[in-house]
């Protein structure tokens, strides 16, 4: 409604933010680029924050890319929000939501007392480590280029953890006979071989053969990771793991309360725990 009294009142945005990537990997349509680099950021709604209360939609992704849209107006499809670019735009609505500061609670390694505090989140998304944009690694004759994977598969991968770990209960179970459970356990192999390909081929923008061939879509890439050796296939997955461990939060720093020992404490940001106010 464009004529509503009421619209002075609509939520503002709060902070502006740049993207990490700058716009890189985000397909076409899908980012609205501003001339100075910075985007709008506004707190989330009610609708939002139930939104992300609730399981089945964060399962799904759903609710994720939602609150992501309705928050960052620039962005027009979350879900193809770059690995490189989630972080900062996940502790950048928490920040408009709640403010720059969030307890945290993390286990001394020492003793196992348990510290309470809080974090700047500020200064988490200023020290967010982000990898090569333009990395590329020799793989035996091969060229791959990488590419940080999307928020699409992002959650497609933990939908597809919880299918695995539905699996294992459901082989745990004793009232399935012996040759149920080895059905059971036949058809789960081929499927997590055929998903694993596809995982890595996410992470692969292009490969370069020795002949000079650039192959880049992503069904024939999965092709040849499901049907090379060991050898190439492990080397792959390592390339692709290293590359990967380059997306990370920044450890804090934590001084015992209990014991006095200082410790490094992992940072992870849990959705549904992450997006409450009194967290």
């Amino acid at each position: 409604m464009t004529n509503n009294p009421l619209k002075k009142h609509f939520r503002q945005p709060k902070i502006y933010i740049k993207l990490p990537s700058m716009g890189r990997w985000w397909p076409e349509g899908s980012l609205l680029m501003n001339d100075n680099g910075e985007f709008p950021v506004m707190s989330m709604t009610g609708k939002d924050e139930m939104m992300v209360k609730n399981a089945d939609a964060l399962m799904n992704g759903a609710a994720t890319t939602g609150m992501i849209e309705s928050c960052l107006p620039n962005i027009k499809d979350a879900w193809s929000v770059p690995r490189t670019d989630l972080d900062t735009v996940l502790i950048a609505i928490r920040i408009a939501t709640y403010g720059p500061e969030m307890a945290v609670e993390s286990k001394c390694p020492h003793c196992k007392h348990i510290n309470d505090g809080a974090i700047d989140l500020r200064w988490v998304m200023e020290n967010i480590k982000q990898p090569d944009l333009d990395a590329k690694f020799v793989c035996d004759e091969l060229v791959l280029h990488l590419r940080p994977v999307d928020y699409r598969a992002i959650s497609k991968l933990d939908q597809d953890t919880y299918e695995e770990q539905r699996v294992i209960m459901q082989l745990a179970q004793d009232n399935i006979t012996t040759s149920q459970r080895q059905i059971i356990l036949e058809s789960a192999v081929k499927t997590l071989a055929q998903k694993l390909g596809l995982r890595l081929a996410e992470s692969i923008a292009k490969i370069t053969t020795e002949d000079g061939d650039v192959v880049t879509d992503k069904i024939l890439i999965a092709d040849f990771i499901s049907n090379t050796d060991k050898t190439t296939f492990d080397k792959i997955r390592n390339i692709i793991n290293e590359y990967s461990s380059q997306y990370s939060i920044p450890k804090m720093n934590i001084k015992c309360e209990g014991c006095g020992e200082t410790y490094e404490s992992n940072l992870e940001f849990d959705p549904a725990n992450f997006f409450a106010p009194g967290s």
